[in-house]
């Protein structure tokens, strides 16, 4: 029988016990240069919550390029195993219709049209949308705040994916560091 290596510093005795907020250290991509590091202060979601909140971003980042009838509706709830089951899902999968290729051209040529600075920024609004959805601070001098984030973003691009990544890996993984 082996021995823990390591003791824990607390024991968990109960559920709903844990911190409201917690520091995340995120590493920053830096052009031509090696990575920073920051602190964020992030609220605490659970997983189903993070989830539901990725299923809406991720919409929403859909709707800015596809039609609205082609943005996936919630999905529905899982079917049952049993194998009747999943030959009757085969048979209503096979019974939809798909995009056509006229809808996704028109897609295409709207995003297109929007200009590539015009995408860039609606993205750039979207992933610090989602990123303020759990970032309530951070250790820089500047104030924290949605407009500094986005600078942030402009000025070293990957930050806010490096803290949605940090982020998943933490609530998902139970994951904190580099």
């Amino acid at each position: 029988m082996s021995i823990p290596k390591t003791i824990p510093v607390t024991q968990l005795k109960r559920l709903g016990t844990r911190l409201p907020t917690f520091t995340m250290p995120v590493t920053i991509p830096v052009v031509g240069s090696e990575p920073v590091q920051i602190n964020l202060v992030c609220s605490a979601h659970r997983k189903t919550e993070w989830a539901k909140i990725r299923d809406e971003h991720q919409r929403a980042s859909m709707a800015l390029v596809l039609e609205p009838n082609l943005v996936p509706a919630e999905p529905a709830p899982a079917p049952a195993k049993s194998t009747r089951n999943r030959k009757a899902a085969g048979k209503q999968e096979a019974q939809a219709e798909p995009s056509t290729l006229a809808q996704v051209n028109d897609a295409l040529s709207k995003f297109l049209s929007n200009g590539y600075e015009t995408n860039v920024r609606k993205g750039l609004e979207g992933d610090v949308g989602l990123v303020m959805k759990f970032v309530v601070g951070w250790d820089l001098e500047d104030q924290f705040s949605d407009a500094n984030f986005q600078a942030l973003e402009d000025e070293y691009g990957g930050s806010a994916v490096a803290a949605i990544n940090a982020y998943d890996q933490a609530i998902f993984q139970g994951r904190l560091g580099n």
